[in-house]
C-alpha cells in the first residue's frame, strides 16, 4: 500500500478511536450536559448488560452448565475461529462491492478493506452500542469516496447495516418455515417488516441527494454528498455477501451446538442463532452482553435443548466471538500493510 494511503488509513482509525470512546473528536468542547448525557448511557447500557448476565446465571444451573461444556470438542473452537476469520472475509468483500455500488472513486486493496473490517469487529464487540466499529470503519475508508468523502463513507455503512439486518430475518424467517419453534410466532411477520424497512432505508438513501437543492443549511449540504446507488449489480452482489455472512453465523452456531447436542438440526440453528445474535443491537446492552446469551438459551430449550446444553452453548458462542474479536484487535493494531496490497 502507498505511503500516503497508509498514513490516511492511520488517521483514520486514531480519529475513530477518538469518536467510538468519547463520542465526539477532541477539538470539540466538552461541554457538561453532552459529558452527563454519555456516562448516563454508557451507565444505562452496562446496567442492562450487568441485571442480563445476572439473570442467566440465577437462571441456570452451574455445575450441569460446566460439564456440558466440558464436552465441547477444542476442535470445534478452533473450526469456529476459522468460520470467524471467514466472516471477516466475507464482510470486507460485501463492503468493497457497496463501494463500487455507489460510484466511490477507487476501491479499497482487499487487505486494507478486511484489516478496518476486522478492527471494527473489535470495537463493536466491546464498546457499548455495537455501533462504535461502523465508525472507525466508515473514517478508515473514507478517501474511497475523494477528500470529501466521509457522509458517503457512513452511508455506504449504514446501508451494509441494513442489507445485515434484511440477510438475517430472511436467513432466519426461511430456516423457519422448514422447521417452526415452538411458542415462537409471527415470525414471518417480522421477516417481511425486517426486509421491508431495509428496502426503505436503502431507498432513502438512494434518494436523498435528490433532496439536497430543496433542504437549506448544513443538512441540505450533507445530504448532496450522499453517493448515489450507481449500480444495482454490485448492490446485489452485496446483499448476496450479507446472506453468507448471516450463514456464516449460523453455521459457527451449528458447530458449537453440535458439539454438545449432536442432534440438534441445521433449520434449528438457522433459526436460533441469527434471532439471538440480534440482540447485540438491543441498546440497553453492550453489544447485546447478557441478552444475547438469554436469547440463546431460552430459544434452544425451546427447540428441545436441555437447559444445561442450551446455557453451556450460550457462554462458548459468547467466547469464540470474544477470541474472534480479540484477534482482530491485534490484527488491526499489528499487522503491517504493504505496498502493493490486493
Amino acid at each position: 500500500m502507498p505511503r500516503n494511503a497508509e498514513a490516511r488509513e492511520r488517521r483514520g482509525l486514531q480519529r475513530a478511536e477518538e469518536l467510538a470512546c468519547h463520542g465526539r473528536s477532541t477539538d470539540v468542547p466538552d461541554l457538561e450536559p453532552q459529558t452527563r448525557s454519555r456516562w448516563l448511557g454508557t451507565g444505562l447500557r452496562w446496567g442492562g448488560s450487568l441485571a442480563a448476565v445476572a439473570y442467566v446465571l440465577s437462571t441456570l444451573d452451574r455445575d450441569a452448565t460446566l460439564r456440558a461444556l466440558a464436552r465441547l470438542p477444542p476442535s470445534r473452537v478452533f473450526a469456529g475461529l476459522v468460520v470467524i476469520a471467514c466472516a471477516m472475509a466475507v464482510g470486507a468483500a460485501r463492503h468493497r462491492a457497496l463501494l463500487r455500488a455507489y460510484g466511490a472513486r477507487e476501491t479499497p486493496p482487499f487487505g486494507r478493506t478486511m484489516r478496518a473490517y476486522w478492527a471494527g469487529h473489535f470495537y463493536n464487540t466491546f464498546l457499548p452500542g455495537a455501533v462504535a466499529g461502523d465508525v472507525v470503519r466508515a473514517l478508515a475508508l473514507r478517501d474511497a469516496f475523494g477528500p470529501d468523502g466521509a457522509v458517503a463513507s457512513f452511508a455506504v455503512v449504514l446501508v451494509e447495516r441494513l442489507l445485515g439486518l434484511a440477510a438475517l430475518v430472511l436467513v432466519a424467517g426461511l430456516a423457519f418455515v422448514v422447521r417452526p419453534l415452538p411458542a415462537v410466532e409471527g415470525l414471518a411477520g417480522t421477516v417481511a417488516l425486517g426486509v421491508v424497512l431495509a428496502l426503505v432505508g436503502v431507498a432513502t438513501v438512494a434518494s436523498a441527494r435528490r433532496l439536497a437543492t430543496h433542504v437549506p443549511g448544513p443538512v441540505g449540504r450533507a445530504l448532496g454528498r450522499l453517493p448515489v446507488l450507481a449500480s444495482l449489480r454490485g448492490f446485489a452482489s452485496a446483499f448476496g455477501f450479507s446472506l453468507a455472512s448471516q450463514l456464516l453465523v449460523a453455521a459457527l452456531g451449528h458447530l458449537l451446538i453440535t458439539g454438545l447436542v449432536p442432534s440438534v438440526p441445521l433449520a434449528t440453528s438457522c433459526v436460533v442463532v441469527p434471532l439471538g445474535a440480534a440482540a447485540a443491537f438491543f441498546p440497553l446492552s453492550v453489544s447485546g452482553l447478557g441478552v444475547r446469551e438469554a436469547a440463546f438459551a431460552r430459544l434452544f430449550e425451546l427447540a428441545g435443548v436441555d437447559a444445561a446444553s442450551a446455557a453451556a452453548f450460550a457462554l462458548a458462542f459468547l467466547g469464540v466471538q470474544w477470541l474472534g474479536a480479540l484477534a482482530g484487535g491485534v490484527f488491526a493494531v499489528t499487522l503491517p500493510s504493504g505496498r502493493g496490497e490486493r
